[in-house]
């Protein structure tokens, strides 16, 4: 029986990171087998389970006691002890090596040690293998084994839209241990492992929350009488984020006869908007043509009279920028 130590190191590579918690596949002669919890024990399994990994490397390079080597290696080869034929026995999970005789937490950590030393750990980018015509990622996998285990039956059978006999498939297997048996569940085919791992892997989109701030001229200001020079007023627009937008020029007046008032916005790029005519003492209008521009900085607003004999005021006005 392994010792509570041993048991201890079983679990620590199985579990690997916390992104790294589900057990997972890879392909050796096309048929699907299982590495429990992390990348690590994929480049375990790949390690063990390679032409190359004989006798002689786990014994001087890794290195292992020499009487545990040639039992890892007498259990991967099976009865024949030849490498390569029908009856090899090549290791799926680490249960299966810790399960060797003289595989204790000594063994274990010297062989995550080298295959962690030596580029035998794969990355999550990293092409794990094809199921069903559907290409995963060690990451991809992750994450779609992790939906799929976790994700409530309605979110599966109406948001991802899965044949709901794949739906109770799943359900039934919970806790699905690998990506071969994932595609092997009834009606789990090609189509919906891409839903699945489409979804996991879709970047969560954070709600943005509506943005909307007025940058406000408020003095009141005499417009000059009949005067085609105006009067200028300048406010100032700062901490607008890159966002699409909307901007509208809000103003107030008090004016017998608006028919007489024109105004020219200036934008702090430039940008030049004329206004003929003013319907009501209180506007809003939009600013057609520069939302596109970044608003932040000094905007000018020109109000002419152009027109003897009746005299008004500005209230205020203000950019308004709205999300869109």
């Amino acid at each position: 029986m392994k010792s509570a130590i041993q048991a201890a190191l079983l679990t620590a590579l199985m579990m690997g990171c916390a992104t790294e918690s589900v057990e997972m596949v890879s392909t050796t002669d096309q048929q699907a087998r299982a590495a429990e919890g992390s990348l690590v024990a994929f480049g375990i399994l790949d390690f063990l389970n390679d032409a190359g990994t004989t006798v002689a490397i786990l014994d001087d390079d890794v290195p292992l006691n020499s009487r545990t080597a040639a039992n890892v290696i007498a259990w991967r080869n099976g009865p024949d002890g030849v490498f390569g034929t029908a009856d090899d026995n090549l290791f799926n999970s680490l249960q299966e090596v810790d399960d060797v005789s003289w595989v204790g937490p000594a063994a274990l950590s010297a062989i995550e040690t080298y295959v962690a030393a030596f580029g035998w750990v794969p990355g999550e980018d990293d092409l794990l293998g094809d199921f069903d015509g559907v290409s995963f990622t060690y990451g991809e996998a992750f994450a779609t084994l992790d939906l799929a285990n976790t994700a409530a039956a309605a979110f599966i059978d109406d948001d991802l839209g899965l044949d709901s006999r794949a739906v109770t498939s799943i359900l039934d297997a919970r806790p699905v241990a690998d990506m071969g048996t994932l595609a092997g569940l009834y009606y789990v085919g090609g189509s919906a492992l891409k839903k699945l791992r489409d979804e996991a892997v879709a970047p969560v989109v954070e709600p943005v929350e509506p943005y909307e701030d007025w940058f406000t001229a408020d003095e009141e200001m005499d417009i000059p009488d009949g005067d085609l020079d105006g009067v200028t007023i300048e406010t100032s627009v700062g901490g607008v984020p890159d966002i699409p937008k909307s901007l509208t020029l809000s103003v107030e007046f008090i004016h017998d006869d608006l028919s007489q008032l024109s105004a020219v916005l200036v934008a702090p790029d430039g940008s030049t908007i004329v206004y003929d005519s003013f319907d009501a003492d209180y506007s809003e209008i939009p600013i057609e043509g520069l939302d596109h521009i970044d608003p932040n900085g000094s905007w000018y607003l020109t109000v002419v009279d152009d027109t003897t004999g009746v005299e008004g005021v500005t209230r205020g006005w203000a950019v308004v920028v709205r999300s869109l």
